[in-house]
């Protein structure tokens, strides 16, 4: 971590943004509660050997996060599966360090245990095991005594000069004021996604966010919701206001507890402390730090709305809220604008128990149109506040000739290279997709389907064309039909293809659906 990885290394192995010249790197082998909650520009430190005879341990080296992902493949080009020896029972652990983590900055610290675990109510003995998160009562401790965790870093590093004056090189602190209104957005759909009308979409895209609404992508699976999602912040996050989004995938279990906040266990576990979660976070950072990092929440409708909503309704309506938790005070989303007060606004930047929502915060939501009959409707209340954006499966042509011709298309904007001899080929995919779209009303698949069976097919040239076009469609298509009532239906249609065995679709049919249209079996 500390001599860096070299950008040969890492750079065939890693998309993630920011990253250039030599890079501080470091995994972990589990993911867990801490790695969820790590974002851009929190601080990690690691501690060594004891300072003295009394077995108090120093932090003596930190770094501020760039980025992390889960990534096996890098892993590979640097570690060997490390065996981790855990506490006196000796337990081993060969856990792959497949979660990493880049950091902009890493640099030497001169932090006692005893200090820091002191602002946390711990022992000055007390060890880390693992990778955890610092508590909300030592965040807070530090912030009353340093002005911030930014600060505090700062004057425990030990290559700076703290007699130098640095006052003229510092950026200047945000100010909440200059993220009150959204720039004007100006979306671009990214090249790998291809619609039927891509300037339409983006018009939509650009004025439900200029006009101050959030927005829900609906549609059928594989018509890129989620890709156009992420695209579309990782757009705006350009602009000052912006502070990057979060991505998550809503789930039944949901509860104010995940998307708001509650209660959790702090410091030794002997104390309860209000622990803010998912959509607070966009507003604070684990530091207390104000931000305005934008949500998008993949399959919203899996998610029970009023139970996990909660409180977030008053804020989509733009009022602000009290909620029912304290810590130093009492908890808060505070929607500020243009109209609040200089006075208020000072007090709610001040307040780390007020959760500042301004005008250029929004949450981004996609939903599966063909979950709607058997997941959580959402209500009226709800969705008024929301523009709905449609996301439609293109029209499929009849004649091989014009099938072709999208099938190209669409290998161009994934780019796929097909040749002459791919013609069959992609003709059978355009037959079975047309098939799977007419089949049945509401029951329409996108593209992104279409690029994992044009991919597969492609691999194992040594089958016949029938063969692979046939295992392409139990694998990609059948997972997509499970639970649904006219299936069968579906099944036969695409077993009409030319290029498909009809006896190996009905047998995986048998297996995975539980239908069969073949009368002799």
């Amino acid at each position: 971590m500390k001599d860096g990885v070299g950008e040969e290394i890492y750079r065939s192995h890693t998309s993630v943004d920011g990253l250039e010249g030599k890079v501080s790197i470091w995994g972990i082998p589990n993911p867990s509660s801490t790695w969820d909650d790590l974002d851009a520009g929190d601080y990690v430190l690691f501690y060594t050997g004891a300072d003295g005879e009394d077995g108090v341990r120093k932090y003596s080296y930190g770094g501020q996060v760039l980025a992390k992902e889960h990534n096996p493949e890098l892993r590979k080009e640097l570690w060997e599966v490390y065996t981790r020896v855990w506490g006196s029972e000796g337990k081993e652990s060969d856990d792959p360090w497949d979660y990493i983590i880049y950091f902009s900055e890493t640099f030497p610290l001169d932090i006692s245990s005893e200090e820091l675990h002191g602002f946390d109510g711990l022992t000055k003995t007390y060890i880390q095991q693992s990778f955890v998160s610092y508590g909300d009562d030592g965040h807070r401790a530090i912030r009353e005594k340093f002005g911030s965790v930014d600060e505090y870093i700062e004057a425990r590093r030990t290559d700076t000069n703290p007699g130098e004056d640095t006052e003229s090189d510092a950026l200047p602190e945000p100010d909440i004021r200059d993220k009150l209104a959204l720039s004007p957005v100006d979306i671009e759909l990214p090249p790998d996604l291809v619609f039927e009308d891509t300037e339409r979409l983006e018009g939509q895209i650009e004025a439900a966010l200029n006009s101050g609404k959030h927005i829900v992508f609906t549609g059928p699976p594989g018509t890129g919701k989620s890709r156009l999602a992420r695209s579309v912040c990782e757009q705006v996050q350009e602009s000052p206001e912006v502070d990057g989004y979060t991505f998550t995938t809503a789930t039944a279990e949901w509860s104010t507890f995940d998307t708001i906040g509650g209660y959790a266990p702090t410091g030794d576990g002997n104390q309860l402390s209000f622990d803010p979660r998912l959509f607070l976070r966009c507003f604070r950072d684990q530091n207390g730090d104000i931000q305005n990092k934008w949500l998008v929440i993949d399959e919203l409708n899996r998610a029970d709305i009023d139970k996990a909503f909660g409180q977030l309704f008053s804020v989509l309506s733009k009022d602000s809220v009290e909620l029912p938790y304290e810590r130093e005070n009492r908890v808060r989303i505070e929607w500020i604008d243009e109209e609040t007060a200089d006075g208020t606004i000072e007090e709610v930047v001040g307040d780390g128990d007020r959760f500042p929502v301004t005008p250029s915060w929004r949450l981004l939501a996609t939903m599966n149109t063909y979950d709607k009959t058997s997941l959580y409707e959402m209500s009226y209340a709800f969705m008024r506040r929301f523009a709905f954006v449609r996301i439609s499966a293109p029209d499929i042509p009849q004649s091989d000739g014009e099938i072709e011709d999208l099938m190209h298309q669409y290998a161009d904007a994934w780019g796929l290279d097909v040749e002459d001899r791919d013609r069959e080929r992609l003709i059978g995919i355009g037959r079975i997709w047309r098939k799977m779209n007419h089949a049945i009303d509401d029951r329409a698949i996108g593209p992104a389907l279409v690029k994992d069976m044009l991919e597969y097919t492609r691999e194992n040239e040594t089958l016949a064309l029938e063969d692979r076009l046939t295992e392409a469609v139990v694998s990609f298509i059948f997972p997509q039909l499970e639970g649904v009532p006219k299936r069968e239906q579906i099944v036969e249609q695409i077993a009409s293809v030319e290029q498909i065995d009809e006896h190996e679709l009905d047998n995986a049919a048998r297996d995975m659906l539980q239908v069969s249209f073949l009368s002799n079996g």
